[in-house]
């Protein structure tokens, strides 16, 4: 090989390299593969928004062990720009059923420069979910509609996953969230002679909406509830410009009720299959929060809460919150 030639090698791989850290999903796989096709895998990758979908193909199912531990080394030494999360589906060569799903998380909500914009790009509304679960953008791959051709249950849903404390979670359906609001303490109404749990009212854009603390409806310890001044921890806001403090909160509905929940912490949306969705058993939760558990999903070990239950919590109806 003469001297110009490594030269042009040389510069394409650093052009190529670039590009990957700018989360191309073309130079992504180009990188993966010249990995992973001497073990046999080959590696397509998608890109939608802020998250990579990455499909193994083999034909010996790949080890989820040894491809997490991989993709945790190279994605942390690559670290795309502007992708927060990855999703990695195996199967083997001419099989349409996935074997094994994993996400690997590259950043928390916190780091994007702003949270509103992420939930804008991530929360589709009820009325479009539909459409958006069902024609995926594909111009960037050309690419099937269904994100890497893995063929979709009917029965797969989308959840967001939220922070119920330090260490544990929970998982709330996307259809039955309407927004996700940054609202000021001093936008909230305080209304005295009500459960330690309602901080308030909020008026969402005419729409008066009781303000409610989750963790505190759901017998958790919660910081929030009971404060006079209704100063808000460090894990419930954010600051910008001079310090202001914003709550975040979950606007979430059944039938013709609304209310908004304020929670620690978004953590991602993800994807489950609902028939992998167990009953609430006794001895896995507390009985306090039993009541307002639908289902876990047990490979995850996040409960699924009910949002009927939440919203019609009995506490709610002697105080005539409807």
């Amino acid at each position: 090989m003469t001297e110009s030639q490594t030269v042009s090698q040389t510069v394409a791989k650093s052009q190529l390299l670039a590009r990957a850290k700018q989360g191309d999903p073309h130079a992504i796989t180009q990188l993966m593969n010249s990995s992973l096709q001497a073990k046999g895998i080959q590696t397509t990758v998608f890109r939608q928004n802020d998250c990579l979908e990455i499909l193994l193909e083999a034909k010996a199912i790949p080890n989820p062990t040894v491809m997490m531990a991989f993709m945790q080394r190279g994605f942390g030494s690559l670290n795309p720009e502007a992708i927060a999360r990855i999703n990695i589906y195996a199967r083997r060569i001419g099989e349409t059923d996935v074997a094994w799903r994993q996400t690997l998380p590259l950043r928390t909500v916190e780091d994007h420069d702003s949270l509103g914009t992420w939930v804008n790009r991530n929360l589709p509304s009820a009325s479009s979910l539909t459409k958006s679960l069902n024609a995926e953008g594909t111009a960037e791959t050309g690419l099937s509609a269904q994100p890497l051709g893995v063929a979709r249950s009917a029965q797969e849903a989308r959840f967001l996953r939220v922070q119920l404390g330090s260490e544990d979670a929970a998982l709330l359906p996307l259809l039955d969230i309407k927004e996700v609001l940054k609202l000021s303490p001093d936008e909230i109404l305080p209304v005295p002679d009500m459960p330690a749990c309602v901080l308030g009212i909020y008026n969402s854009r005419g729409e008066m909406l009781w303000l409610i603390d989750l963790l505190a409806q759901l017998g958790l310890q919660s910081r929030l509830s009971g404060t006079p001044a209704l100063v808000p921890t460090e894990a419930h806001m954010s600051r910008n410009g001079a310090g202001a403090a914003s709550l975040t909160a979950i606007a979430i509905q059944a039938d013709d009720k609304s209310i908004a929940i304020a929670i620690p912490n978004l953590f991602d949306i993800e994807l489950f299959d609902l028939h992998e969705l167990h009953p609430p058993a006794a001895h896995l939760f507390p009985s306090y929060l039993l009541p307002f558990i639908r289902g876990y999903f047990p490979d995850a070990g996040l409960p699924v809460l009910d949002v009927n239950a939440l919203l019609r919590d009995p506490q709610f109806q002697i105080h005539a919150i409807d």
